[in-house]
């Protein structure tokens, strides 16, 4: 199956493309589209993005210009002890 993908702004100025498949964003217990609180405040969960050799959920954030991302975190588990949560 083909990846399906999205770019978008991010925070920086620059351009990031993420993957928005059910597959690769699963991983993560967060979906494209999922709204969510995170540390910044209200945003929605956009899709993955592989930098590197990591794989990273990025979000838009209300009040925050561009995509953003919390490294490191790579589950559920992950982000909900960073205080994100789905709304």
């Amino acid at each position: 199956m083909e990846s399906e993908t999205k770019k978008y702004d991010t925070r920086l100025g620059s351009f990031i493309e993420v993957d928005i498949s059910k597959k690769t964003c699963e991983p993560f217990g967060l979906f494209a589209g999922n709204e969510v609180k995170t540390p910044g405040g209200h945003g929605i969960a956009i899709g993955v993005a592989h930098i590197g050799n990591d794989n990273e959920m990025w979000f838009i954030v209300k009040g925050i210009f561009g995509a953003v991302f919390w490294g490191g975190l790579r589950s559920r588990e992950d982000f909900e002890k960073a205080g994100f949560e789905i709304l």
